[in-house]
């Protein structure tokens, strides 16, 4: 579905990973069910559909923090990108500030970068609106 996605064919991009959920579903494979979702939620933010980008993310944030599953930082900084996206500015700032904790941790520089923009981003918000 990514391939889809990244040419700009999103119907063809969803359509995929919707099977490759159904799929992850029946093998009980949570891990790639919580990347699905995710992947999910970029389709449907990517569309403008803010609504069911926040659904999917937080599917995803729901089962990898559940597992615990390393791909738990990238959630965090997606489902705080769809906040944000959705003017929803003190959760996003919440999950990006827990993103970057655990890229901390991990030593993911890269994450910490993307988390540390997305913050700024926020804060030129915040101060826009007062």
């Amino acid at each position: 579905g990514s391939a889809y996605k990244r040419a700009g064919d999103l119907e063809k991009a969803m359509g995929f990973i919707c099977q490759a959920i159904a799929l992850a579903e029946e093998n009980k494979d949570l891990e790639n069910i919580a990347l699905g979702e995710r992947r999910l939620s970029g389709v449907y933010l990517t569309k403008g559909n803010y609504e069911e980008a926040l659904l999917h993310a937080r599917r995803c944030a729901e089962i990898a923090d559940a597992l615990n599953l390393h791909p738990t930082l990238e959630n965090n900084i997606h489902l705080a990108r769809v906040e944000f996206e959705m003017g929803l500015l003190e959760d996003a700032e919440r999950h990006a500030k827990e993103g970057y904790q655990r890229a901390l941790r991990l030593g993911f520089d890269n994450d910490k970068n993307k988390v540390i923009n997305l913050l700024d981003q926020i804060a030129k918000k915040k101060i826009a609106l007062g």
